[in-house]
């Protein structure tokens, strides 16, 4: 009996140190963002932008159909959101 006791306690010390073990130190790595990549983005983002106001204001153009007294929106208005999206989607890639 006293041997199952100290055999499941030297079991459980020594699960339980090898758990608990220091993590070694990480180095800080450097940060992907530089000036020339913040400048690439700034130039992106100014490139775009005009794009973006026109789908903005295309996409209030779009009538609600609440408005329309409808409950859906019919082919041409569906053809319409495709096409915004077709083309936000187009400039995110780009």
């Amino acid at each position: 009996m006293i041997i199952r006791t100290l055999l499941i306690t030297t079991i459980l010390a020594v699960t339980l140190t090898a758990c608990t073990g220091i993590r070694p130190v990480e180095t800080p790595q450097q940060s992907a963002i530089t000036t020339q990549s913040l400048t690439s983005h700034l130039h992106t983002i100014h490139a775009i932008a005009p794009h973006l106001v026109d789908l903005d204001t295309e996409f209030a153009r779009l009538p609600l159909p609440s408005v329309t007294g409808r409950d859906y929106y019919n082919a041409e208005e569906t053809e319409k959101f495709e096409s915004l999206l077709f083309r936000f989607l187009a400039m995110q890639s780009a």
